[in-house]
């Protein structure tokens, strides 16, 4: 799995974040011919802006935009979190 969205994102990382079984992903990508951003290994990252739109029906927007940035914040939270353990114990 890629860190960085600049990176690009694998199949499987589309797949859970909109709940969509990775092997519908692949198609959608396939058939849309979306091509990869880099490939590392056996694996392909591909742009949010290329794939989200074939991984979202009308009217689901708002909740994937919803899903996607409280992941966004929980990630947000924990490095928060380590920080301050880190400068807690650190006292």
């Amino acid at each position: 799995m890629s860190n960085s969205s600049d990176e690009g994102f694998t199949a499987c990382w589309f797949a859970r974040e909109f709940e969509i079984d990775s092997r519908t992903v692949s198609k959608r990508i396939k058939a849309a011919e979306i091509k990869p951003v880099h490939k590392k290994g056996r694996g392909s990252y591909y742009r949010v802006v290329d794939v989200a739109p074939l991984l979202i029906k009308p009217g689901e927007l708002d909740r994937a935009s919803l899903h996607m940035e409280i992941n966004q914040l929980t990630t947000s939270i924990n490095r928060l979190s380590g920080v301050m353990s880190k400068a807690i114990s650190t006292d």
